[in-house]
């Protein structure tokens, strides 16, 4: 008898395989892109441009104390150039100086200890040491994830492989943002710990830490809800301590580290960020967000024009954008203490609006949506998966994968694809869940699933 090769691969497995075949796919056609076109250097490659490599990483802590001359005789003409003639440098800082352009300092505390340390990492080696190392410690850490999350092995091989050739990644090692890195890691842990495990005290230090790196991810904070009432208030507690312990005493740290700096110098280099990247166009070429997608579309049908009516008008839009995807938030939030989503709709339901609310939310912060894709290979061995959960599949696939193929004033129409998708992705889980039928599971606990066909 003739022995038959038997394949099978489920739809979370098919997920993964997708996003790292699409991604292959645009890095193919950005080659040809960039032999073809090489003047279209802004649309011939999604990560960052060979003038911009490494910026958040090298020139952001070159712009920071101690104000050394270093040895550059093995630095790379870049790096020289980021020395030389760098735009965020501010070394007359003293306490109470207003800071009236773009510096280093609008980043949260932890975020510019980070950065001073890598400075002297610089001084001590090179810069091409510190990215060695960089990337090193990025996939280092990307695999513990993977080991703790997966439980079989060519899971956690596949996850790797894919999460470590994907859109997001590549753009934090292309970029050099370590904010995104232990942003996105420490969240797709605390949805893991709240989801999975229910790992009260996990899940409140990994959202501490991602929250001490970018605040927005405090969005994420409802998921402790999971716990139940009780224990949610318990894993809030620990979170907000440790969160305001992690701010403090990194921002003691800067302030011994960086004379002058304070809360309010902070302060006004956050105002000046979010005017620069809101109001001004900087954000706007890998913005993912809602606020994004608005920005984009008023470029299309109007003259652009900076006058105070338009900053008026984008403040408006910001605002409104802020309070529709918070109401829908609490919405989500309803409904999961009504037992009518799942932990999982839940969490998606959180990320999604994270993505939407935030003003800018840059392409990197996507790592984020392998959450999905991981977690339900888990559960695809001990449960029927349901229709909402192929939606949660198709979406966090499609955000993932680099869509930069049109551009409109050099910006990807991907800026107004992925909010689309994840707002419609919105409407149809809430429209599920209206209909659905609350399961009994207890007066103080959050529902573990919801029957896996649901009409």
């Amino acid at each position: 008898m003739r022995n038959r090769l038997h394949f099978e691969i489920d739809l979370p497995h098919l997920a993964l395989l997708l996003v790292l075949f699409f991604t292959l796919v645009h890095g193919f056609f950005n080659s040809l892109s960039f032999e073809y076109t090489p003047s279209y250097e802004p649309t011939a490659t999604f990560l960052a441009t060979p003038r911009d490599l490494h910026a958040d990483l090298i020139k952001s802590a070159l712009s920071l104390p101690p104000y050394v001359t270093p040895q550059m005789s093995g630095w790379s003409p870049l790096y020289r150039e980021y020395y030389l003639k760098n735009p965020y440098q501010n070394p007359d800082l003293v306490a109470g100086q207003p800071v009236k352009r773009l510096t280093s300092l609008h980043f949260p505390p932890i975020c510019l200890l980070l950065s001073m340390l890598v400075k002297r990492f610089i001084l001590a080696s090179n810069p091409q040491t510190v990215i060695f190392l960089n990337n090193g410690i990025s996939l280092f850490f990307l695999g513990v994830v993977c080991c703790c999350v997966m439980q079989k092995w060519r899971d956690r091989l596949l996850a790797f492989t894919v999460m470590a050739l994907s859109y997001p990644f590549l753009m934090i090692l292309s970029r050099g943002n370590q904010g995104a890195l232990f942003t996105g890691l420490p969240l797709l842990l605390f949805i893991y710990y709240a989801c999975i495990t229910r790992n009260l005290i996990a899940a409140a230090l990994c959202l501490a830490v991602a929250c001490n790196f970018r605040p927005n991810a405090v969005l994420l904070a409802p998921l402790l809800f999971s716990f139940g009432f009780r224990r949610c208030v318990l894993g809030g507690a620990i979170f907000a301590v440790v969160s305001a312990a992690l701010f403090f005493i990194s921002y003691e740290i800067d302030r011994i580290l960086y004379p002058g700096y304070t809360l309010s110098v902070f302060s006004q280099a956050l105002n000046t960020y979010y005017e620069a990247y809101a109001f001004g166009g900087l954000g706007d070429q890998f913005n993912n967000s809602a606020f994004g997608a608005f920005k984009f579309l008023w470029d299309m049908i109007t003259t652009v024009d900076y006058s105070q009516a338009y900053v008026m008008t984008i403040h408006q839009a910001n605002l409104i954008i802020f309070m529709t995807f918070t109401i829908v938030l609490a919405g989500g939030l309803l409904l999961f203490r009504k037992q009518k989503l799942t932990k999982m709709e839940f969490a998606y339901v959180s990320v999604a609006c994270y993505v939407l609310i935030s003003t800018i939310l840059a392409s990197y912060h996507l790592l984020v949506f392998f959450t999905f894709l991981i977690l339900l290979c888990r559960e695809v061995s001990e449960r029927e998966l349901g229709r909402v959960d192929g939606v949660i599949l198709f979406c966090s696939v499609f955000v993932l994968v680099p869509k930069n193929y049109f551009f409109n004033h050099f910006i990807s129409y991907e800026v107004l694809l992925n909010p689309l998708v994840l707002t419609a992705s919105l409407f149809y889980i809430f429209s599920v869940a209206w209909h659905r039928k609350a399961e009994a599971n207890g007066e103080d606990e959050a529902p573990i699933s919801v029957p896996a066909r649901t009409s």
